[in-house]
């Protein structure tokens, strides 16, 4: 689980819903809630949900553990865990946050 980007197969669109995470494809899992996605081929069985209001990413495992991917804390993004357009604006990748 090193990072979350957005996926580059039909280019790079900020506005599309597609995401990648250590190269398997997410796809949304409207079943589990809004902005819930899951692994397109289902292995690890982890929920992850994009917070869209902070900009970051929570994964849960199937222990319950979790993991954060663009913020180390919910009110404070990590300066070092998202890499964004230059002009600072459209987030394309979201590092795991240790």
């Amino acid at each position: 689980m090193g990072s979350i980007s957005r996926s580059t197969r039909y280019g790079l669109d900020y506005t599309a819903d597609e995401y990648i995470v250590d190269g398997v494809d997410l796809v949304p899992r409207s079943d589990w809630g809004t902005n819930y996605y899951g692994a397109k081929i289902e292995g690890a069985f982890t929920k992850y949900e994009f917070v869209s209001g902070s900009n970051y990413w929570k994964a849960t495992a199937k222990d319950g553990t979790e993991y954060y991917y663009g913020s180390r804390f919910l009110s404070e993004p990590n300066a070092n865990s998202q890499m964004t357009y230059s002009d600072g604006t459209n987030t394309y990748t979201y590092n795991l946050v240790p």
